[in-house]
Formats: structure tokens, sequence, C-alpha cells
């Protein structure tokens, strides 16, 4: 049985009592007090799940009911109950050299794509299919068959649009790399290879709809390297749009339905205290490719999601010490900076909204972490 566990608040908050798992997964309001450089901050209520290994990542499905981890390097997948938080179902899914991932969860099932050593499917990338009722396969498709030819080729990032009908995948590596490739899940037909004529795609690419896909793009000019995001069909190379950055992104993340697309940063804290970089982030409309919200921040490592309602982004900010990892919320009406939680040397990865917006989720040292924040 996972091991469910109430989390501590940072020191001088210590929470009075000891709530039941049912308790803590219920939404709770958060401490609005401000927060001064370097003191512990209030937060609302939350709780920790253990894995069988370290998690890499989970996701909530789309009516909250279930929540799906990833763990011990996309070995094995645990389903939760999304309510009390207890283990509905496991089983082990991948071999892997490098960590499964999970593309989309609807109400009864979930997509995932991993590498697996296990004969006969020897080096072969699978998409599965997972009943979140009881962990069973519902469907298997080898992606590497579905190249147009069979090259070695490591499939880094990868997408799903929101009816689950197509994937997009960007490979690493040989010929395919700095292009994407797009299929139909269910049509056994050879991926589409899109282009760029005058650049590199890299990063997360992400479907705005079954048709429209959007994914970071590189160019060089004269003047050094142009960043922006490029939105194209799936099916085609052209027409391209590009929405450009004012500086190297760190992170980059489409919200649901493409209006708005955010951007951190790179930067860099020397040892002198100087910074290399530009520690800020912009929210750009996507139609007209204009900044609507300028932050003082960007995120540290290169994390961030959008709530479904596309009012806000949460983020992981590091604070001036530099010791202190923080989930933040970010919104993007106002310009407000909320932070929810700092964790001392700690890593704070994979940021979910559940499908309502009330409750949190994040990955803190190998632990799932969720939240109410509302």
């Amino acid at each position: 049985m996972d091991e469910i566990v109430c989390g501590k608040l940072p020191r001088r908050r210590a929470m009075s009592g000891v709530l039941s798992a049912a308790a803590l997964f219920s939404p709770a309001a958060a401490s609005s007090q401000s927060h001064t450089k370097g003191e512990h901050l209030p937060s609302g209520r939350f709780v920790d799940i253990s894995v069988i290994g370290r998690a890499n990542e989970a996701i909530w499905s789309q009516d909250g009911k279930y929540i799906v981890v990833l763990s011990d390097n996309g070995r094995w997948l645990s389903v939760l109950n999304g309510i009390s938080g207890n283990l509905v179902a496991r089983r082990a899914i991948f071999k892997t050299f490098g960590v499964g991932q999970v593309l989309s969860m609807n109400t009864r099932s979930s997509v995932i794509v991993g590498n697996t050593y296990w004969p006969p499917r020897i080096g072969r990338w699978l998409c599965l299919e997972i009943n979140l009722e009881n962990a069973e396969i519902l469907s298997e498709i080898a992606l590497s068959d579905r190249l147009p030819s069979k090259p070695e080729v490591l499939f880094e990032e990868m997408a799903i649009s929101p009816t689950d009908n197509r994937m997009c995948v960007l490979p690493r590596g040989g010929f395919a790399s700095g292009s994407i490739y797009t299929f139909d899940r269910e049509i056994v037909t050879p991926m589409q290879r899109v282009m760029s004529p005058d650049g590199r795609f890299f990063g997360q690419p992400e479907f705005i709809d079954d048709e429209r896909v959007a994914c970071p793009h590189q160019r060089a000019n004269k003047d050094g390297n142009r960043y922006s995001i490029a939105i194209t069909t799936s099916m085609s190379m052209k027409p391209f749009t590009h929405v450009n950055f004012r500086a190297e992104p760190g992170i980059i993340r489409l919200s649901h339905g493409g209006k708005f697309v955010f951007v951190g940063y790179k930067f860099n804290l020397t040892g002198n205290g100087q910074m290399d970089g530009l520690r800020e982030s912009d929210v750009y409309d996507v139609q007209t490719g204009e900044i609507v919200r300028t932050f003082l921040e960007s995120p540290s490592q290169g994390v961030a999601s959008w709530s479904v309602d596309s009012k806000f982004v949460a983020t992981n900010l590091r604070s001036d010490d530099a010791m202190l990892a923080g989930m933040s919320l970010l919104n993007i009406s106002s310009g407000e900076i909320r932070p929810l939680w700092y964790e001392f040397q700690g890593v704070l990865d994979n940021p979910q909204f559940s499908p309502s917006g009330k409750r949190l989720l994040w990955i803190a040292e190998g632990r799932v972490r969720v939240f109410s924040i509302a």
C-alpha cells in the first residue's frame, strides 16, 4: 500500500493536530499573509504520498477522480484515488533507462509513452493506453515502427491532441533531430515529418487542437539566435506563425486552448552575486504576439503549468539566498505572485492543477504532494 503522510508545515508554522488523508485532500483556504524574504511561508493543507521508488511524474484525470503516477524511472505506474489519495491499482510497465511520460488523462484511461527493453520489444518506444480502474493495458502502439525509416533515435518530447486522436513527437539524434513528427494515434500510417525551413524545433511540442501544433523554435540570424514558438498545421510544413521572444527561454508553456504562452527566461546567479541572463517571465498573446504580462521572476528549475481556465501559472521560483525552492502561483490578470511553499534545498517538479483548479500537485523529493489552494 502506498504511504500517505501529513506533511509538516515550515518551521514556526507547525500544524496543530493530525488530519486524515481525506480531510487533507478537501479544499481549504490557504493563508493570504504576505511573504518577506527569508521568512518561512504559511501554507494551505497538504498531503504527501509515497509510491514505489521515487515519483517522476503525476497527472490528474479530467474529472479529478484519479491521479496517475510514474515512478522508479518510469518502470511503475500507480493509479491513486484523487479524493483520498489511496492506491487504486499498480503495474510495472516500462523497463527503461529513461523516464516514461504521461501524455493525457480522460475520465477512464490514460495514454503513456516510454521505452522498453522487455523482449520481444527490445529498444522499441511504446504508446500504451491504460485503464484507470485496474491499470490494465487497453491498447499498444509501437512508435518506432511508425517512422518512415528505422533509425536509432530517441523520442525526446511527446504530445497528444486534446481529443487523443493525434500525436506529435520530437526525436533526438540522427537525421530526425530538429524536426517534429505527427500522426494519427489509431490509424496505422507512417509519421508525417514537419521540418522548419529556417531553423530547428526544440523542447516540448503542444497541440492547440487536432490540426495545429506549437513547438519552441530556434533561428539563427546576423544578431545571433532568435527564439520563438512556431505554430503550424500538423500535416504540412507551412504556413508557420512565430511568436518571437525577447531572450533565450528556459521554460515555454502554452495555455489550454492556445490563447497564451508563458515564457520563463534563462538566468544564472554567478558566484560574485551578479546575474547572467534575464530573471523575468512574460505571457504572450499568441494571436497578436504581444506581451500581456511581465513578471520580475523566472522559474529556477524549468517547470510551469497553466490552470485549466488559463488564469494562473504554477511554477517553481527560487529565493535570492538560492537555498529555498518555492512553488508559487502567478496571477495573469493582476500580476500577483502568490508563494505557496518554500523548501530548503528541495527540488519541486511537475506542477499540475486539478480540473477544478482548487488543488495543485507536484513532485517533492520523490513524493507526490497535493496542496489545497482554494
